[in-house]
């Protein structure tokens, strides 16, 4: 059987690292650089969007004249 002492300190450790994984990731996606948060225009590396294209769509002369 492990001292209590020992076991405390096994805890703990898990504990600290646990918790400097999470603040790591905090960091890193608050400061913008290789997070899933940061969005485009953080890099240079992604392409340029896509321009949309328009909604305007246009009927033909014929299919406006009544019958």
């Amino acid at each position: 059987m492990t001292p209590l002492w020992l076991q405390h300190v096994i805890v703990l450790s898990i504990a600290a690292a646990c918790a400097a994984v999470i603040a790591r990731q905090a960091f890193t996606a608050l400061q913008g650089r290789k997070s899933r948060i940061a969005g485009c225009g953080s890099c240079k590396g992604c392409a340029p969007p896509e321009p949309q294209k328009p909604k305007t769509q246009f009927i033909p002369l014929e299919a406006l004249k009544r019958r």
